[in-house]
């Protein structure tokens, strides 16, 4: 830390400071002697009370008494060397230690009372009246006194003497170190070269005309012409043009060539008649008048700077935060339809203001249906119905499309009436800001917002038809495997045999609706592997053909590389196969549906129904009919699972609800182009990705039987669990079958090797069977378990691949893909361990 220096004890610097002020001012004492010359009577300027001054001005801040004991020290020798007494030396000395610390004790009081604003008229105030008069005026009746008692001399031509000429010594020195040595005059605008050139010639006039002024010698009459005013030019020029400064180096210049020829019997201050004594009374009053009228100008100039620097600065302040702010301050006077625009016109509104500077002109920009309403509100704000308004309305820019503003205005009218019975000028002001770019971000917020509840939605009702479709299949999968089991025990072509294929065609027709709607529900993709989108839409085509009268046209590009997606085959031949029929439905009176894909490359990201698609490479599959298009409302609800516009009994409401979880789940998008009465085209957008798996084997025909081995069951629907045995028992294995996975997990630890392989349901009361799985795992690593579940969640097959599960089927199953499961999972256990 930078201590502080002590006003109480000193320290080297202080010292060195102190014997500077002592040796100057005994100097400037001798100075003004020798100024004196022939008439030690007549002293025209004491410098040493404004050098003293001046030099405790700019070294405060150290410690102060060194400085007056200096002073004292420095007195007594000078007086040492003129003929005065003792007594009347150290005396004398006294005094001028005491009018140096009076001075100073002045300046600082007033110095602390305008601290806000010490320079300019408040420092000249004190310095004139507090110095000069009152502390000087002091001291020189002190000094008068003095030299009465002492030398019998005149007390009032003492009085003046030393009165006039300490007090020139004042307003010369003291304001002239202030300017040329102090840090804060130093911060005044830098010197250029020009600026140079013309304080050079200031001072060479002001000496020129000086000399010519105070060398002339009285004529015959002993009478010289009064031609001192012709300095005051000289010294103003250097007031209004370089400061304090400038001032006050061209008052002593001025100064001493007056003093020094005026004491040589030459200038406009003396003639024949006139003693030397009396004529440097007229000069002291002279150059007095002159300095404290350029003193006062100086002041009264810096003061005006100041207060210009400070209301520039403050303009520039007031206009930057506009700026910042982005918004522009507006004044409205009537009647005179004046419209003043502060700001940054041109980038906020496009306009110059110019092109704005009246009312009519505004108002002729205000958009067409917004311009009653500004009016309206103006009006009642004129009229003081309101006190303030805030509105919005669009503004028309040069290029002719509209911005939209907000606008706060308040009245500042007065309403008195003047003599005459009219009214004074009224006045609006207020603030504008272009808010075109947060209103959309708004509406951009909104619809994101929109598309959030949107989501909350779909996920919640997938949650929901997941569950539903889980409970469901448990039933289907009761009335499908027995149908199948009931279907060998028939004969075929009886009566049973036809209820029995009725029975099973209605729970395929059930199965295919609960797979929509586990498709639906589903948020992660299984195992995907390549699907030529072409060969899956031909599949569409041939399929639709032979059961519709309508008319189908499938356009591929010609393009050598196939058009390869990574997916589920049978997820999107499901996909294209929801579009057409959507659009065979759409013309009930027949028509042509025109399908066509190729291979598509996005270079910036492609917004697609509910979604945004990155730029890349995909394959768009277009269906497009001509039927009875989908108008803005249907647009936004028409991939809502459940909605439909068909008749009661007609759909569902999953068709186009599945094909664009379909197509999500495939990281792909849908784009629809649809206007009532002209058709509808889907252009579903696919990502490329020819180097994907290709499809596994398809299953074999003949259906897998066991040997005897004893299979662990655990299902909680006594119905699917019953089912399950006699499918493993026709199979040729044998069952133990339990309700909950706690009991089989009791069964298995009491005869740990006494099972083949575990079939197990995923959603059981008390343990889940992943759960279960993982407590098998961790007795028996190789152990075959199986899960049969309709959907287990998000990341269900991953899930139960950690707890040790080999295959996970989904419900309703087939015995034959019950038994090709158990026989893969138990040749895959009897191979030995790596």
């Amino acid at each position: 830390m930078n201590a502080t220096p002590s006003r109480y004890f000193p320290d080297f610097k202080s010292l060195g400071l102190a014997l500077v002020a002592g040796l100057g001012y005994a100097l400037c004492m001798a100075m003004s002697f020798n100024l004196a010359g022939d008439a030690p009577s007549a002293y025209p300027i004491w410098l040493s009370e404004g050098f003293a001054l001046g030099f405790w001005h700019i070294t405060r801040g150290h410690v102060r008494w060194p400085q007056l004991l200096a002073i004292f020290v420095g007195s007594v020798v000078h007086g040492f060397t003129t003929s005065w007494l003792w007594p009347v030396i150290y005396t004398t000395a006294l005094i001028n230690t005491l009018q140096l610390a009076g001075g100073v004790a002045v300046l600082d009081f007033v110095q602390q009372r305008f601290r806000g604003n010490w320079r300019g008229i408040p420092r000249f105030a004190g310095l004139i009246i507090g110095v000069l008069l009152m502390v000087n005026g002091l001291s020189a009746a002190m000094t008068a006194a003095l030299f009465v008692v002492s030398a019998n001399a005149d007390f009032a031509t003492t009085f003046v003497r030393f009165f006039v000429s300490d007090g020139l010594g004042i307003v010369l020195m003291a304001p002239l170190m202030a300017a040329w040595l102090t840090r804060e005059e130093s911060r005044v605008e830098p010197f250029d070269v020009w600026k140079v050139i013309e304080f050079a010639a200031m001072l060479l006039g002001l000496v020129a005309a000086s000399y010519t002024i105070f060398t002339m010698r009285p004529d015959a009459f002993g009478v010289v012409a009064p031609l001192f005013y012709l300095v005051v030019p000289f010294v103003l020029w250097g007031a209004a043009r370089f400061g304090l400064r400038g001032a006050t180096l061209a008052l002593v210049v001025c100064s001493f060539v007056a003093i020094y020829f005026t004491m040589q019997n030459l200038g406009p201050f003396v003639s024949g008649y006139i003693p030397t004594q009396k004529a440097v009374v007229h000069l002291q009053g002279f150059l007095t008048v002159l300095a404290v009228s350029t003193l006062l100008a100086s002041a009264l100039l810096i003061e005006r700077r100041t207060a210009l620097a400070n209301a520039l600065d403050m303009e520039h302040r007031y206009f930057a935060a506009i700026e910042a702010s982005e918004n522009l301050l507006f004044e409205v006077r009537f009647p005179q339809g004046s419209f003043i625009l502060s700001g940054d016109v041109p980038t906020v509104l496009g306009w110059q203001v110019s092109d704005l500077a009246t009312v009519e002109a505004w108002t002729e920009k205000i958009h067409p249906d917004d311009r009653a309403n500004v009016l309206s509100l103006r009006t009642q704000l004129l009229e003081g119905k309101l006190a303030s308004v805030s509105l919005e309305y669009r503004l028309a820019r040069p290029d002719g499309r509209y911005m939209l503003l907000g606008v706060t205005s308040y009245n500042r009218a007065n309403r008195h009436l003047l003599a005459d019975g009219k009214t004074k000028p009224q006045m609006i002001v207020g603030f504008i800001k272009d808010i075109t770019a947060k209103r959309e971000e708004e509406n951009a917020r909104l619809e994101l917002e929109a598309e959030l509840r949107q989501a909350q939605k779909m996920e919640a009702i997938g949650q929901l038809a997941g569950g539903i479709a889980h409970d469901f299949n448990n039933i289907l999968a009761s009335i499908l495997g027995y149908g199948e089991l009931a279907k060998q025990k028939v004969v075929e072509g009886t009566p049973i045999a036809r209820y029995l294929d009725t029975i099973m065609k209605a729970g395929e027709r059930g199965r295919v609706l609960v797979s929509q709607i586990l498709t639906f529900s589903r948020r992660t993709p299984g195992a995907r592997v390549a699907v030529n989108v072409s060969h899956a839409l031909e599949e569409v085509v041939t399929l639709v053909r032979g059961s519709t009268t309508h008319t189908l046209l499938l356009t591929l590009d010609d393009t050598q590389a196939p058009m390869i997606v990574a997916g589920d085959a049978t997820e999107l031949h499901q996909l294209f196969m929801n579009l057409v029929t959507n659009g065979v439905q759409a013309m009930p009176q027949g028509g042509t549906i025109a399908l066509r894909a190729g291979p598509v490359t996005l270079v910036a990201p492609l917004l697609v129904a509910q979604d945004q698609l990155p730029p890349g490479d995909y394959i768009q599959v277009s269906v497009m009919d001509r039927g009875v298009g989908i108008d803005f409302e249907t647009q936004a609800r028409m991939f809502e699972p459940f909605f439909t516009t068909k008749a009661t009994g007609k759909g569902t409401g999953l068709g186009l609800s599945l094909a664009m979880a379909i197509t999500k789940a495939h990281r792909g998008g849908i784009v629809v182009e649809s206007a009532p009465n002209v058709g509808s085209t889907f252009h579903v957008y696919l990502p490329a990705d020819p180097d994907a798996a290709l499809a596994p084997a398809a299953l074999a025909e003949t259906m897998p039987r066991g040997d005897g081995e004893l299979i662990l069951l655990a299902d909680d629907e006594e119905a699917l669990r019953e089912l399950a045995e006699e499918i493993l028992v026709d199979l040729g294995y044998a069952v133990a079958s339990y309700p909950s996975a706690v009991e089989a997990l009791a069964a298995f630890e009491r005869k740990p090797d006494a099972f083949a392989a575990v079939l197990t349901d995923e959603v059981m009361p008390g343990m889940t069977g992943t759960e279960f799985a993982a407590r098998l795992h961790a007795k028996q690593r190789h152990l075959p378990i199986i899960i049969i579940t309709a959907y287990g969640g998000p990341g269900f097959e991953l899930r139960a691949q950690e707890a040790g599960v080999m295959r996970v089927l989904k419900k309703p199953y087939q015995p034959r893909v019950l038994a090709s499961a158990l026989e893969s999972a138990l040749k895959l256990a009897k191979k030995p361990p790596y």
